[in-house]
């Protein structure tokens, strides 16, 4: 699924990233992982102001310039994604006058990881009770997302907080695990 930008169309194939101008939609740059991880699914960038992320199926976590293409920051988080990066943003009590930033990745492994986006630093990491396929949906400051279904098809809902990792049970229920 490419990402839309402003200037800017990312577009993820089997094994690289590629920027294309919208106006001349000429090829500006093109990224390739170091990596020899043959991907399952291509490559799926999320665009902030600035960058664009993604994650390759060895479980690295890139940020690239969004001009250039260039490399900002990588951070290894163990298994493949198995979601696009979500961006969440969020404010800390004690600097309340300034909003912060979190590349939000959902494992392999029923992790949720959180990393700054400014510099790729892992913040915290949270269980989810197993790997799951549901797109999470942020929405203020929260994460949304949906944990695997038990032996009876019944899953839960979880809220799980950008700033800190908190997770709570917002309901449960027989949710598609593709919705």
């Amino acid at each position: 699924r490419p990402a839309v930008g402003e200037d800017m169309i990312v577009v993820g194939s089997e094994k690289s990233v590629y920027g294309i101008e919208k106006s001349t939609d000429d090829v500006r740059w093109c990224f390739s992982p170091d990596s020899d991880v043959r991907q399952i699914d291509p490559l799926r960038p999320t665009l902030d102001t600035g960058r664009v992320y993604f994650a390759d199926a060895g479980g690295a976590v890139y940020a690239l310039d969004i001009e250039t293409g260039d490399p900002e920051w990588e951070t290894k988080i163990g298994s493949g994604p198995t979601t696009a990066p979500t961006l969440c943003s969020y404010t800390e009590e004690a600097d309340s006058a300034e909003d912060h930033s979190r590349v939000l990745i959902q494992t392999r492994e029923g992790r949720v990881h959180a990393l700054e986006s400014d510099t790729g630093r892992q913040g915290w990491t949270v269980e989810t009770g197993g790997p799951t396929r549901a797109a999470p949906v942020v929405n203020e400051g929260h994460l949304y997302t949906v944990a695997p279904m038990d032996e009876d098809g019944i899953a839960d809902l979880l809220r799980i907080d950008c700033a800190d990792g908190e997770q709570d049970v917002v309901c449960e229920g027989y949710f598609d695990p593709l919705v």
